[in-house]
């Protein structure tokens, strides 16, 4: 999966309509609301503000919206064109000021598809590189072996915290070995651990 770097914007005419295509990097349904207020409030005076979002590390959540187009030509082709990039963590608006000639359903369809495809195609993508979050338990005379062990495993350490036991915090590629070796260590006695989440 990809996802967009910033915001980026792309206008074109379109048989006297104008289209405006508006691409923002999102976390969560939260930031996707405001992202379409923002637009909503910048082109108030517009006669459709369409859009549509997908959300999550395999792009899992999705929704759009023809806001007020005929139904089908404005929101799905919008989502259609970012999960034909296979992008997540995005959300695109298509505004439509417009121009006094109808273009049909299939003209509709196009049209949208057509913003949203360009404002991508001038978008900086990147790879959503996905990795596994742990904290790890374990006593002082296992901590720098098992630190240089997860290091020489691609592990990246993020965080220690020496008390009466040393606790770290660490990211990993989910097909590195590292949650294995964890799971083997931790049923040898020599440390606990906990998963905590998954991100890119």
């Amino acid at each position: 999966m990809f996802t967009v770097e910033g915001n980026k914007e792309y206008s074109e005419q379109i048989k006297k309509s104008q289209f405006i295509g508006n691409l923002a990097s999102v976390t969560s349904p939260d930031e996707v609301k405001e992202f379409i207020n923002s637009i909503n409030t910048r082109y108030k005076d517009a006669t459709h503000n369409c859009w549509a979002y997908v959300i999550g590390i395999d792009g899992q959540t999705c929704h759009c919206s023809d806001a007020g187009e005929p139904s089908g030509t404005a929101g799905k082709p919008i989502l259609g064109a970012l999960q034909k990039h296979q992008l997540s963590n995005v959300v695109c608006v298509v505004t439509r000021y417009f121009g006094g000639t109808k273009l049909g359903i299939r003209g509709l369809i196009e049209a949208y598809r057509h913003i949203t495809e360009e404002t991508i195609r001038l978008a900086k993508l990147k790879e959503m590189i996905i990795k596994d979050y742990y904290e790890i338990i374990t006593d002082y005379n296992q901590a720098d072996k098992l630190k240089h062990t997860l290091v020489e495993m691609g592990a990246l350490l993020i965080s220690n915290d020496y008390q009466a036991e040393v606790t770290f915090n660490i990211s990993a590629l989910p097909e590195s070995g590292v949650r294995e070796f964890l799971e083997n260590s931790q049923n040898a006695g020599i440390l606990k651990y906990r998963y905590l989440k998954t991100e890119y």
